[in-house]
């Protein structure tokens, strides 16, 4: 059995879903970018919908989490961030109001070209001779 030891990746380009209430919530909505401008921190943009006051940008830093949870404020509201094991989910949970809760899925096509480019690396790796 071969076991593939995966860590977190928090920065890359990701969709919201349509979970977090946008009658009750400042909700992120659209694409999130999150990158890693240093490395004790990330960077987060998105568009934003819902009780927002007029808003429809936000952009924020936030402390690199440790591992796969961590935090931002998105218009007044703290939410807690946790990524999913294989990196491909970021989940946002308002503790004190679950209907501003939502999910964030990482883009397809980032997810194929790294899966891609693998598959290339193992064809390389497949092909390359050793010669004494």
């Amino acid at each position: 059995m071969i076991t593939t030891v995966q860590s977190q990746q928090w920065t890359g380009t990701f969709k919201t879903d349509s979970t977090c209430s946008t009658i009750l919530c400042c909700c992120l909505n659209g694409q999130v970018v999150v990158t890693q401008p240093s490395t004790s921190i990330l960077a987060m943009t998105s568009g934003l919908s819902g009780q927002c006051s007029g808003q429809t940008t936000f952009s924020t830093t936030t402390p690199y989490p440790s591992g796969y949870s961590g935090y931002v404020t998105v218009y007044g509201q703290n939410l807690t961030l946790t990524l999913s094991s294989n990196s491909d989910t970021i989940s946002a949970v308002n503790p004190l109001n679950s209907a501003c809760d939502g999910n964030a899925y990482r883009s397809i096509a980032i997810k194929q070209f790294g899966n891609i480019m693998t598959i290339v690396a193992l064809l390389f790796i497949g092909q390359t001779k050793i010669v004494f």
